[in-house]
């Protein structure tokens, strides 16, 4: 069973320059080693790992606000994905794009997904 984690790499503040993953780790000894690495990368550079709640979603939402963004795909990654990007610092553009097409799909043809973000959006 995979869990979700909000993952944002962000420098002493929330700023433009900061990115915000969803990231999927599992219950294997593996994942749960990469989830520990991942846990002690984000002490060392300040940035947050949390569990994937109602709560989290709803701070995600409110940084987006306050940042002025009217939409920023989350970027979703499974554990190895992330902790090779947090190494290397190379950009997934793939990843970025299949988020942004998995959003345009979803808003054409999944009712509920399409009222959820406009319901939000029309709330600011």
């Amino acid at each position: 069973m995979k869990h979700y984690y909000l993952y944002i790499l962000a420098g002493h503040e929330i700023d433009r320059n900061t990115k915000f993953f969803r990231v999927a780790i599992g219950e294997s000894a593996k994942e749960l080693k990469l989830k520990a690495w991942l846990e002690s990368y984000a002490l060392e550079h300040g940035h947050l790992l949390a569990l994937w709640t109602n709560s989290t979603a709803e701070f995600y939402a409110k940084c987006l606000d306050s940042l002025g963004y009217e939409f920023q795909p989350i970027l979703n990654y499974f554990a190895d994905g992330m902790k090779r990007y947090l190494q290397t610092g190379e950009e997934d553009p793939a990843t970025y794009h299949a988020n942004l097409n998995r959003h345009r799909l979803l808003m054409q043809i999944d009712s509920k997904y399409y009222a959820e973000h406009t319901i939000y959006h029309f709330k600011k």
